[in-house]
């Protein structure tokens, strides 16, 4: 006999399907659940926690480093805003120092007319370096200079048969040329008068100061001779000394006294000459201490 199907009431649905439900619940939660050993809480203290403690010593290391960083990094952008603040202010300092410059620059050349006379001032004081010039006769011209330590700034424009109407008609070849700073003259008489000689002097230095105005200009003496020269006298030619110290002076050119220091009872010192009108060495030794003077 079959058993027939059992026919559940609502009654039983509600009762027995919650506690269906319920168990399911519990089944669950006991799964899930996490046992905890109550007995190691009794214990707690005696835990090994350096693990954690480690860990957290290192990330406090970190945040040191990144906060260490962070500064380094803010103050080396604080750093560069003031390097190109500093750097802005110079540059236009320079632009506004520069533009003030022009613009003086422009309205002085503008208010500035040409001087024509400034400039050929300018010119004839121009410094010039030293450069000797020697301008002779034959007394001159065996002017051993380079045997005394003068340097090469000198120059011989000489001739044994040079005179003074020979320089005053060729001054551009033996003066104006060499564009001297010092001019050292010396000639003779050479069969002039005592005032034909004094003119044509006059008339060199006048020359000279016009077209060389910024050289130093010095007259020699007339040398002392042996008493047996038929040229002069020693007695003209210290005549003629004087009046020419005193034309150098009015001209304000230098007068170079060289007869006094070749000079010695009466006539050329022996020692000084060979012939009784040429020097020898000595004798240019005493020319050249005179003429060191003013050279130094």
């Amino acid at each position: 006999m079959k058993n027939k199907p059992y026919k559940y009431s609502s009654k039983d649905r509600l009762e027995k399907t919650p506690n269906k439900k319920k168990n399911k619940t519990t089944e669950k939660v006991s799964e899930n659940t996490v046992k905890i050993d109550e007995g190691r809480f009794k214990h707690i203290d005696s835990l090994d926690s350096s693990f954690l403690e480690a860990r957290v010593e290192k990330k406090e290391e970190k945040n040191s480093k990144v906060k260490d960083n962070s500064e380094i990094v803010q103050k080396i952008r604080t750093l560069r805003k003031i390097f190109l603040v500093l750097s802005l202010i110079c540059i236009v300092l320079l632009l506004f120092l520069y533009s003030s410059d022009a613009i003086k620059a422009s309205l002085s050349s503008a208010n500035k007319l040409p001087n024509v006379e400034e400039e050929v001032t300018k010119k004839k004081n121009q410094f010039i370096d030293s450069n000797y010039l020697f301008v002779g006769d034959y007394h001159t011209d065996s002017f051993p200079l380079q045997d005394f330590g003068l340097d090469y700034h000198y120059v011989k424009s000489s001739n044994p048969e040079l005179t003074t109407k020979d320089i005053i008609t060729n001054m551009k070849d033996l003066v104006y040329s060499y564009n001297p700073s010092i001019v050292f003259i010396e000639l003779g008489k050479n069969n002039l008068s005592k005032e034909e000689y004094l003119n044509d002097i006059s008339t060199i230095i006048r020359l000279v100061q016009e077209n060389r105005p910024y050289a130093e200009l010095y007259i020699e003496s007339i040398y002392p001779v042996s008493s047996s020269y038929k040229g002069y006298t020693n007695i003209e030619a210290r005549d003629l000394n004087q009046s020419l110290q005193r034309l150098c002076d009015d001209n304000k050119v230098g007068y170079l006294d060289i007869y006094s220091m070749l000079i010695k009872n009466n006539e050329l010192d022996k020692d000084y000459t060979d012939d009784g009108v040429h020097l020898n060495k000595k004798g240019y030794q005493q020319v050249y201490k005179v003429i060191q003077k003013v050279i130094g």
